[in-house]
């Protein structure tokens, strides 16, 4: 599949599996951290009146909880990017593999049968069918002039 131009040009990325790795080594060091917290708060004594071992078990059970949620979030949100390169390559490898034949809308496959709809005009710029409704080219984007 790859090459190593690919790799070398960062065409081809390799970061998507090293993530998904720290994500399952921080989850580990959240939990074992906010464990430890926990198992803390219970031999944690008591100053003038305030029992800090409690606070201890709240703060071990929210680490354990909104921690491991918050790192979860953040190491989606940098794999969504990988993946979106991913996508976008793919959309690109299949334009070139057509020979950049962009896919007609319906419209436009009625009009390449025989006779355009009535519902469908050139574009004067660039010879594109369109629906008679466009003021713009979707192909070349200039403004269409009003029929005479």
């Amino acid at each position: 599949m790859g090459t190593v131009e690919d790799f070398l040009t960062f065409r081809k990325l390799i970061t998507t599996p090293f993530i998904t790795i720290i994500y399952l080594l921080g989850a580990i060091f959240i939990t074992l951290l906010a464990l430890s917290t926990i198992g803390e708060g219970y031999r944690a004594p008591s100053y003038f009146g305030i029992d800090i071992g409690r606070i201890y078990v709240y703060s071990g059970f929210f680490m354990l909880i909104v921690g491991n949620l918050l790192w979860r979030v953040f190491c989606e949100l940098i794999i969504v990017q990988f993946r979106i390169h991913d996508e976008l390559v793919s959309i690109n490898n299949k334009i070139v593999s057509t020979g950049g034949e962009i896919l007609k809308p319906p419209y436009m496959e009625r009009a390449s049968r025989g006779k355009p709809p009535s519902g469908v005009i050139k574009c004067p710029y660039c010879g594109s069918e369109i629906p008679s409704v466009s003021r713009r080219c979707p192909i070349c984007g200039l403004e269409i002039p009003p029929p005479p």
